[in-house]
């Protein structure tokens, strides 16, 4: 077959929308140039040269190409300059222009709905036309992938492992970006006809994928929704309101996906999984749905240790008494230690269980606390759940919440006195007991961060960190809070226009790296790496990106982020963040 501008013209006909550049041309050669935005950014777009005579074609990805001459394709980038050519991967022209327009036409699609999913993660108001315009962008983007072939050659063994490409999680953000705009137009009826497209497996192209599900595999789940899209914040954000139209409905499919995580052993992560999850369930205040996922929790065998950290979570009034259930199922498995049972009776006060409160009261003051400490470590709970259900579920610490912050701080700095007031032989045991706590700090810079007030964040984060030996206390205490006071903080200091700010988001930094043993969470790894790479130290940050990504962080995470604008001219970090490296 003769390859023809002609034939070139229908694949721009079938394939193309309108973000396209037809570059300098003759009839037989052609240069096209994809891009997003109005402004292309070197960084961010692809060209594909073609020159249909010699039927010879490149695709110049910037740092990466596919080549295509003498009837096959040959990959290569830029740092394999001194190493030998790869042989050829036979295949007829006509084909390898198709899968290269597809390709990047699927790139730039994928593209425009990470752009839309931002907008309506977004809470600012919109308009009606607003909401109309990102409707009719969600319409064009659900066509646009329809056309997307459904991945009729997976490599057996990494299908075997789970791994397929994310058509199934784009269509379900796609779905779910189309129903939460028809909620906000009112048109409550097609948001119902679009969600119900969860309860369908047809709902799904892949015959392999549909095989998978059969043989019951536990990667995926039956429903049409898959483990790993629900426990993603896009869906959170967009499902939350939706879930409002038929919770039922959300019980039912949701299910499956539940189940799945709720089995997940310590080597896949599960425990720091399900209690993120769990704490959205929290902020939801939907107690069909949490008492579904309670009784999975329940049923994978959660040691008594684990059990409290689901139930210290629950401390809304229509939640409390699961709470209750989970403590007490704790406790049939072995005795409560102080902690566990300041935990219960801050949870029986919440489901107003006044006498069995007053009565673990007692036991708590019987087992030789000091007057007056059982009270602060309950207040200390009862506060903190409260306000730190709310960022979650507002993604911000509201002012309102101002008088409830700072009484946490004081009563935080109590307890931490009260306890380096014991001998230092018993800090150990006292960090096991998880006794020095950091959450009121947590909050209170997160809050100040909300709300651009950047001098309490310094203040806080100077007095706290120029003490590694109580640094070290909280962290032996729990770690997940001071890594959380850590990431808060530096992220304001870097929002501060303080000079002083960023020499001290290092310093905490440096002192972090040099004196706290552990690998941290990648979204704590990912703030070492903003602050590293804005204070100038661009092997360490490498380093630390380097871990965020071998841990699934999104390239284009780091092509965005003004942190690392510092980088972008280094080889060593295009190299870690171009798509296809």
């Amino acid at each position: 077959m003769k390859t023809s501008s002609t034939f070139f013209s229908h694949l721009l006909g079938e394939y193309w929308g309108t973000p396209v550049q037809l570059g300098p041309s003759s009839r037989t050669d052609y240069t096209i140039c994809v891009y997003s935005g109005d402004d292309p950014d070197p960084e961010r777009f692809s060209v594909l040269h073609l020159n249909l005579n010699k039927r010879t074609g490149m695709h110049d990805l910037g740092m990466h190409w596919r080549i295509y001459g003498a009837g096959g394709e040959r990959t290569g980038h830029a740092w394999d300059d001194n190493m030998p050519d790869p042989a050829p991967t036979v295949c007829e022209f006509e084909e390898w222009v198709e899968e290269r327009i597809a390709d990047m036409i699927l790139q730039l699609t994928r593209r425009q709905l990470q752009a839309a999913m931002h907008t309506l993660q977004d809470d600012a108001p919109r308009t009606k036309n607003e909401w109309i315009a990102l409707q009719a962008c969600l319409r064009e983007l659900e066509e646009q992938f329809s056309r997307r072939p459904s991945w009729p050659n997976h490599d057996p063994k990494e299908f075997d492992a789970g791994f397929l490409d994310n058509a199934e999680e784009e269509g379900c953000s796609v779905t779910l970006g189309l129903a939460r705009c028809a909620l906000a137009l009112g048109q409550k009826r097609e948001a119902d006809r679009l969600i119900q497209r969860f309860k369908k497996v047809g709902w799904l192209r892949s015959k392999l994928f549909h095989q998978m599900m059969a043989e019951g595999r536990d990667h995926y789940v039956v429903s049409g929704l898959t483990c790993s899209a629900m426990g993603k914040e896009s869906f959170q954000s967009l499902v939350a309101p939706l879930i409002g139209l038929s919770e039922g409905f959300w019980c039912e499919v949701m299910m499956g996906p539940m189940k799945q995580l709720a089995s997940y052993d310590s080597e896949r992560g599960g425990l720091d999984s399900q209690l993120r999850f769990h704490r959205w369930l929290v902020s939801l205040d939907r107690p069909p749905l949490m008492r579904q996922w309670l009784e999975l929790i329940v049923a994978s065998s959660k040691t008594p240790e684990e059990l409290i950290q689901f139930a210290r979570c629950l401390h809304t009034e229509s939640l409390a008494s699961m709470g209750v259930e989970l403590m007490d199922r704790a406790m049939a498995q072995g005795s409560l230690d102080h902690d566990g049972l300041a935990q219960l009776s801050a949870l029986l006060r919440c489901s107003q269980q006044d006498d069995r409160a007053d009565q673990v009261d007692a036991q708590i003051t019987a087992r030789g606390f000091a007057d007056g400490v059982d009270g602060l470590i309950e207040e200390y709970l009862l506060l903190f759940n409260r306000v730190a259900s709310i960022q979650r579920a507002t993604g911000s610490v509201p002012l309102r919440e101002l008088d409830s912050v700072v009484r946490l701080r004081e009563v935080e700095s109590q307890l931490n006195a009260y306890w380096l007031g014991h001998p230092a032989g018993l800090h150990e045991q006292l960090c096991r007991q998880g006794r020095f706590v950091c959450g009121g700090s947590t909050l209170w810079v997160t809050m100040c961060r909300d709300h651009e007030d950047y001098g309490p964040i310094l203040e806080t984060m100077d007095a706290i960190f120029s003490d590694w030996s109580f640094v070290k206390l909280l962290h032996d205490s729990n770690r997940a809070s001071l890594y959380a006071l850590i990431t808060n903080g530096c992220g304001g200091l870097l929002d501060s226009a303080d000079p002083r700010a960023l020499p001290l988001a290092e310093r905490v930094v440096r002192g972090a790296l040099e004196r706290l043993s552990d690998k941290p969470h990648t979204y704590v790894s990912y703030q070492y790496a903003c602050v590293l790479a804005r204070a100038g130290d661009a092997a360490l940050a490498l380093g630390l990106i380097t871990h965020c990504l071998d841990y699934g962080e999104p390239k284009e995470s780091f092509r965005r982020d003004s942190d690392f604008a510092a980088l972008r001219d280094d080889p060593r970090f295009r190299e870690l963040v171009t798509e296809g490296a």
